[in-house]
């Protein structure tokens, strides 16, 4: 039988395995959505790509 100390260090183990496939799924998804941003603002026609819209000068 395995000592308590020794379970929560697999336990741990466990833990940061699961901790590091969520960091890798979120930097996997911020690169899509980083991909997907870059792709909008170089499909945005030039006349709306002077950031007018943040000063209110275009109506909604």
């Amino acid at each position: 039988m395995a000592s308590p100390k020794r379970s929560s260090g697999v336990d741990l183990n466990l833990q940061i395995k699961a901790l590091q496939q969520d960091l890798e799924d979120l930097r996997q998804r911020l690169e899509r959505l980083e991909n997907q941003y870059d792709q909008a603002d170089t499909a945005m026609p030039a006349e709306l790509d002077d950031d007018s819209w943040t000063t209110g000068s275009y109506p909604l």
